[in-house]
Parts: C-alpha cells; sequence; structure tokens
C-alpha cells in the first residue's frame, strides 16, 4: 500500500512521463516512520491527485510538490501548478473524494484557481506519537 515513503517514486514516475516536477520534503527523515499508515496513504493519494489534474488540465505545465510538518504541530501537502491558457484546474470526483478522506481524518483540503495557478493545499493533523 503506497504511503509517504513512496511520494518520491511517484515524482519519479511523473518526470519519466516526461513532466517537470520539483519536490520540496521539509519532514525530517525520522518523522517519516512516525506518520500513520493511513495519513500516509492519504498524503500519497493528495500528491497523486495533485499530479493527475496537473497533467491532464496543464499539460507540459511545472508542478511544485511541497510536504512539511511534524508530530504535534501537522502536516501540510501542497501540489501547485500554473494553468494552461483558460485552464480553470481540477474539480471532479477525484478531489471531492480527497475532501471526505481529509475531513474523516480532522483535515481540510482546499483546491482553487487564482492568479493564474491551480492549487491543491491540504492540512492534516499529526497526532504525537502517532
Amino acid at each position: 500500500v503506497p504511503g509517504l515513503a513512496d511520494v518520491p517514486a511517484l515524482v519519479a514516475a511523473s518526470r519519466a512521463a516526461g513532466a517537470e516536477v520539483r519536490l520540496d520534503d521539509r519532514i525530517a527523515a525520522a518523522d517519516h516512520a512516525l506518520l500513520a499508515p493511513s495519513l500516509g496513504r492519504l498524503v500519497h493519494g493528495i500528491v497523486q491527485e495533485g499530479l493527475t489534474n496537473a497533467h491532464r488540465h496543464a499539460p507540459g505545465a511545472p508542478v511544485e510538490v511541497a510536504l512539511s510538518g511534524a508530530p504535534g504541530e501537522g502536516l501540510v501537502v501542497a501540489v501547485e501548478n500554473p494553468l494552461a491558457p483558460g485552464g480553470e484546474g481540477g474539480a471532479g470526483t477525484g478531489l471531492a473524494t480527497l475532501r471526505e478522506r481529509v475531513a474523516m481524518l480532522g483535515g481540510e483540503l482546499d483546491a482553487r484557481a487564482a492568479r493564474g495557478r491551480f492549487a491543491l493545499r491540504a492540512a492534516l493533523p499529526w497526532e504525537a506519537g502517532s
């Protein structure tokens, strides 16, 4: 089952398919193992959905993936890319499903197009010791 540790491979697969993707993982390596598997799966799913939407709605546009947080502080996952001319970004069932999954874990998901960019951002609780 994919999780946080698999995000770099997900990014590498997008790059191998010709996408320009930058990953900024600011989660301490030691903290990766402290993330609950259910939260890790959700992080992977958020990144996967963000990359899929970027490739579908703005092919060829560079994508930025950022992960930050720590136990007791919370976890933030962000995927952002420029919009294609006339594009609005994703708004389909994938984002609706993610929004529900994030809410079930006590987090918030925001997906919006603004100032020529599409941004997907999830803020999730990360309990210390989980």
